[in-house]
């Protein structure tokens, strides 16, 4: 009794060997950690032999688990959608600007960089997200790309606003939003590769 209670410590989970094993699974003896053991009817389980034993669940029961990297491109998406929603308010208090859709201004100023990254981000993201861009979906890195000229474009626009004006809350709506749009791609690429720190 003491050499098979030694063995079994020894081993470590199938799944994740750097975890010990706590025992077999009775349908085909791979090793489980705790996580990965199921007590079922007595009988200790792993997930792969669960539907062997329980048998096949009906179609409407059968719960769709959301791939990994919704949270963090649904964070893109959004934060993209929050920067190009800013460009319909005034980006400056008075002057140039100072009217709705202040970013979109007659003369060239860096309110527009940031607009444009913004609009352009959140079109090709909600295409992209709808499978409509073909089988070569764009990587988060570029969207990533897309929001940090957002967020150069903002803080631009806020260090340098036109002529005897100063710039109005939306401009650091921007900034934020098009940041979090670059921090959420940088967490939808790490899920994507795999890294750990995903969901």
């Amino acid at each position: 009794m003491p050499e098979d209670r030694a063995s079994r410590t020894q081993q470590r989970c199938a799944s994740h060997p750097r975890i010990p094993a706590v025992g077999p699974c009775d349908g085909c003896g791979r090793p489980l950690c705790v996580g990965c053991a199921i007590p079922v009817r007595g009988r200790l389980l792993g997930t792969c032999c669960l539907e062997a034993v329980l048998g096949p669940l009906p179609d409407g029961e059968r719960a769709a688990r959301p791939a990994p990297d919704v949270i963090p491109a649904r964070l893109v998406g959004t934060s993209l959608a929050v920067a190009a929603l800013t460009t319909a308010l005034p980006w400056t208090r008075f002057g140039t600007g100072s009217g709705a859709f202040g970013a979109w201004s007659g003369s060239f100023r860096w309110s527009m960089v940031a607009a444009m990254a913004a609009v352009l981000g959140v079109a090709l993201w909600s295409l992209a997200r709808r499978g409509r861009l073909g089988a070569g979906r764009l990587p988060p890195g570029f969207f990533g790309a897309l929001a940090g000229v957002g967020a150069t474009g903002a803080l631009l626009a806020i260090a340098h606003p036109p002529p005897f004006a100063r710039p109005s809350l939306a401009p650091w709506l921007a900034l934020v939003a098009c940041l979090a749009g670059a921090v959420g791609a940088a967490w939808w690429g790490r899920v994507r590769r795999g890294e750990p720190g995903g969901v």
